[in-house]
């Protein structure tokens, strides 16, 4: 057992430092990315981006997990494993080519404006066909996946700064996206060799039945990627085409730092997915039990922190990051910040319980009621309250889902076992945010201020909860 909490440890190390350096990258670049192409640039870059990565998840199917998942079950056999690789990589190139030249035509449509833009992103679509994560992470080899994150995203932000210059260069951007995404899909390629058996090796042992049985399986998981996309991608492309580019734009700029968060807040999640995945199948629920609540108490704290904190720093923040022109973002990162608790357990729930025991019915259903609400919600509010509108639409669902999702687990794990001590976090959350809203503008700078707030913000969020910890909870 300590072998195990060592490795997921270093796991865990590896992913979130991969989510602090994602973290760090959109901080740099996002207000100068803001500043060359302004409201209208970002919200056409978004709208293209936003039906291309469309076309990516109808490629990988429902393979992030389902791959994850079958890979964990049968790591320790070469074997089995190549097979399971060859026959899930099998599916996923199929389809792979098969969406990309639907892009292609759907590019046709595009107006003239955004067209060039439509097209460079066929790359980021072929991209798609190289990424085999899922098999890294399905064995727990997130170092080489962290390595591989470094280097891309530095060369990211170098290509951004270097070749971008001018309003014109939106056509770059689009670029450096794509050829981020197909240069670090490929990289995966590289170790792959020692790990499985080559394709000519697994294939007697790999038959149209193992085909359609894995094409079957990961269309189920596939269900809830697409519905779950309808509210996390459809809203920025019905802005764009209810609303305009330019509230596309502020609506992107406000979840890009949700976005950012919630990489962080949901690593833990994503190196306990395989871990969760073989205990299951060792039927060790002890250590399945612990696991879940720790993760829970861990999302809670840092999501209600975080959502307390963003709400208190919105205005300056974006004042500074994004400039005068995307003010309309700071009511849209407040009504967004509380999604951050949401989707953190939602998260949870999904990859630590669901996923893992093949609960694929319930979480289908989920997300699937969550699409159609969300989508509902977004015709009725979007033309009134333009992208607000999506925001609150965004916020409801994500309500709505969390508590579909809870009433599975709600008998395995009651409240009273599982929040313990939320009562601290919220007092906590409280008490920071009171005093980081009260800082005025110190010395007529922003960054100044800025920078009290967040890190006066972090040490009393730490210390109240701390200091709140020394009083016994009523379950003890």
């Amino acid at each position: 057992m300590k072998r195990r909490i060592s490795r997921l440890k270093i796991n865990y190390f590896y992913v979130v430092s991969l989510r602090i350096l994602q973290v760090i990258t959109p901080f740099i670049t996002a207000p100068y990315i803001a500043r060359k192409f302004g409201p209208e640039g970002i919200g056409q870059n978004s709208y293209i981006y936003s039906i291309a990565y469309y076309f990516v998840i109808f490629s990988l199917l429902g393979n992030q997990k389902y791959g994850n998942r079958e890979c964990a079950k049968v790591k320790d056999n070469t074997r089995k494993l190549s097979n399971v690789f060859w026959g899930i990589y099998s599916v996923q190139l199929t389809f792979t080519f098969i969406f990309t030249l639907f892009y292609i035509l759907i590019c046709f449509s595009f107006s003239e404006e955004i067209q060039i833009i439509g097209y460079i992103y066929i790359i980021y679509v072929l991209s798609a066909g190289f990424d085999i994560s899922w098999f890294y992470y399905g064995l727990e080899k997130f170092q080489f996946i962290f390595i591989r994150g470094v280097i891309i995203k530095l060369l990211g932000v170098v290509s951004i700064f270097l070749f971008i210059r001018k309003n014109e260069d939106l056509w770059i951007y689009a670029l450096i996206i794509s050829l981020s995404a197909l240069v670090s899909n490929a990289l995966l390629w590289i170790t792959l060799r020692k790990t499985l058996f080559s394709f000519v090796q697994s294939l007697e042992h790999i038959n149209f039945i193992d085909y359609l049985k894995h094409l079957k399986s990961s269309s189920v998981l596939f269900i809830p990627v697409v519905a779950v996309s309808i509210y996390k991608i459809m809203d920025k492309i019905m802005l764009g085409g209810m609303a305009g580019m330019s509230q596309t734009g502020y609506y992107e700029n406000a979840e890009k730092i949700i976005n950012i968060l919630l990489g962080i807040l949901t690593s833990l999640s994503t190196v306990l997915l395989p871990k969760i995945s073989y205990l299951v199948g060792q039927k060790e629920y002890g250590d399945i039990k612990s696991l879940f609540i720790k993760s829970i108490n861990y999302t809670v704290f840092l999501g209600v922190g975080m959502t307390f904190g963003i709400i208190a720093i919105s205005s300056n923040f974006i004042r500074l990051f994004f400039g005068a022109e995307f003010l309309d973002s700071i009511p849209i990162l407040k009504t967004l910040a509380p999604t951050l608790i949401t989707i953190g357990l939602g998260d949870v729930i999904v990859n630590q319980y669901l996923i893992p025991r093949d609960e694929n019915k319930l979480f289908i259903i989920s997300v699937s009621v969550g699409a159609c609400l969300n989508l509902i919600l977004n015709i009725l509010l979007i033309p009134r309250f333009f992208a607000l509108g999506a925001a609150y639409a965004t916020l409801f669902t994500e309500i709505v889902v969390l508590g579909i999702q809870y009433s599975v687990i709600k008998h395995t794990y009651p409240l009273n076992q599982i929040f313990v001590n939320t009562w601290r976090i919220i007092i906590s959350s409280f008490l920071m945010f009171y005093v980081v809203k009260s800082i005025k503008i110190m010395y007529g700078s922003i960054v100044l201020t800025l920078i009290v707030q967040v890190v006066l913000g972090v040490f009393l969020y730490f210390l109240i909860y701390t200091l709140l910890y020394l009083v016994p909870s009523r379950q003890s």
